[in-house]
């Protein structure tokens, strides 16, 4: 352990002494008691842009602030960016915790920037939701409320319209998850090879706290949560980085809200599996919630200047002042070398059970019981292709659906099968292919589903290919 930390010190270092104040909390709604924390920046060019959580306009709740800077010594005046107008029996008006990435979504012409918040409700506790702007205003945003992103009635800015949840607790607030229920909350994003990864607490996670991921291909439906191996104590207000470097994701936490706060970093191949943490640094004491500097989509650029961002007491008084906070950065070096490497990944699915394919003329059928698709009556096809019995860490539940009104049946790897009816599990296929696996395709031709892992198929027959669901197991 002595070597691992060695090594690391090398890599990363916090330098006392460069604390910098970027923000003035007093200064956003004074003369209200206010306050800045939880920042997450992005590089772009030369301009460093940093959001943050702040007081909300009226004094009542959270909101979204952005202050940029192009010399990282002079920065402009916060201006709030976004504020959750819901207030009413069922929600709390809090937009906190903000993470953002520039992308230009897939079918989409324009580039936005999406930003992830926490916000929340009188039973339920926090919910994570996400609003966009375009690049050109970036004080446009409106969140998505459910449906398709590329539609516009799906983005909405009035007041009183509540957002799509696209992360809620596992137990409801009301239902189990204790008197003093955070829930779901505190959103961190990258964007890599065209699919949104984000990280969040979740404190009714079963069977305790934890940081979950869950991922996306267009930003808003997102598939299962998958819990990572970061301890319940330190499972809370996280940041991540992919580093190009080393192919590595970094997680970095702020073990704040005390009189020596530590900054610690662990490494990850895959999201999930993480490196024990190492210590980087100690901040200013009572500094709390971290950001990272970081590209558009979330990547670390060593070759620009690596800024740790906190909430820190006004002026950096050294005592606890709850809730009297300016926002803070200081300059962490990166100095060579490799991190530990993390554990690795557990190994695809040793167990595999078939989908079996039946057809009836117009339409298809799967299951992974034979018996039952020989009840039906229709022609047996064979097997279609091969799912993974259970859950590993790079893994998705694919699941089986019916149509609303006609009853017709088709797999998809979304838990609430996109707003049709839930018929059940099927198995797990993987997010991204290992050695042998296969790429299962759904396809689509009027009121036909085809799901198949032989992509000829679908074309020869006519059909659009929607996309991958996944891939099989490895062999």
């Amino acid at each position: 352990m002595l070597v691992t930390s060695l090594v690391l010190s090398a890599i990363l270092q916090y330098n006392p002494g460069t604390e910098r104040k970027i923000l003035d909390g007093q200064a956003i709604n004074a003369p209200l008691t206010t306050y800045s924390y939880a920042p997450t920046f992005v590089w772009t060019g030369n301009r460093l842009l940093s959001w943050s959580c702040v007081t909300a306009a009226n004094g009542a709740g959270d909101a979204v602030a952005l202050t940029y800077s192009d010399d990282q010594v002079n920065w402009s005046h916060p201006t709030i960016i976004f504020q959750e107008r819901v207030n009413n029996a069922n929600y709390h008006p809090f937009a906190c915790d903000p993470a953002v990435v520039i992308v230009q979504p897939p079918g989409e012409a324009q580039t936005y920037y999406y930003l992830y918040y926490g916000g929340a409700q009188h039973q339920g506790g926090g919910f994570i939701a996400v609003a966009r702007s375009p690049v050109e205003h970036p004080a446009a945003f409106k969140k998505w409320i459910g449906g398709d992103p590329r539609a516009a009635s799906s983005w909405r800015s009035e007041v009183n319209v509540a957002p799509a949840f696209i992360a809620a607790p596992q137990r409801p607030c009301a239902s189990g998850g204790g008197a003093s229920c955070y829930g779901a909350g505190q959103p961190t994003v990258v964007y890599r090879n065209g699919e949104f990864l984000m990280w969040y607490t979740d404190t009714t996670a079963i069977p305790q706290q934890a940081i979950l991921l869950k991922r996306s291909n267009d930003g808003v439906h997102f598939g299962p949560a998958v819990a990572t191996n970061i301890p319940a104590h330190e499972a809370a207000s996280v940041e991540v980085k992919f580093d190009p470097a080393t192919s590595q994701y970094m997680m970095f936490l702020l073990a704040g809200h005390s009189a020596t706060p530590t900054l610690t970093v662990r490494t990850s191949a895959d999201g999930v599996s993480w490196s024990a943490a190492q210590t980087f640094g100690n901040p200013p004491a009572w500094s709390h919630n971290l950001g990272v500097t970081g590209n558009p989509h979330g990547y670390l650029e060593r070759h620009k200047p690596f800024y740790v961002g906190y909430g820190a007491p006004y002026d950096l008084a050294p005592n606890d002042s709850w809730g009297r906070w300016d926002l803070y950065m200081g300059r962490a070096t990166f100095t060579g070398g490799t991190p530990p490497p993390p554990p690795p990944p557990p190994p695809p699915p040793t167990s595999t059970v078939d989908v079996h394919r039946y057809f009836s003329g117009q339409h298809h059928f799967y299951t992974t019981n034979k018996a039952e698709g020989d009840r039906t009556g229709w022609r047996y096809e064979g097997v279609a292709f091969k799912a993974g019995a259970q859950q590993l860490a790079n893994s998705k539940e694919l699941m089986r659906c019916r149509l609303h009104g006609n009853g017709l049946h088709f797999l998809s790897s979304a838990r609430d099968c996109e707003g049709q009816i839930v018929e059940g599990p099927i198995g797990w296929l993987l997010w991204s292919p290992a050695a042998g696996s296969q790429e299962v395709l759904r396809c689509f031709k009027g009121t036909h589903f085809l799901t198949t892992a032989n992509r000829q198929e679908c074309v020869a027959a006519g059909f659009t290919i929607q996309g991958a669901l996944g891939y099989t197991p490895g062999s």
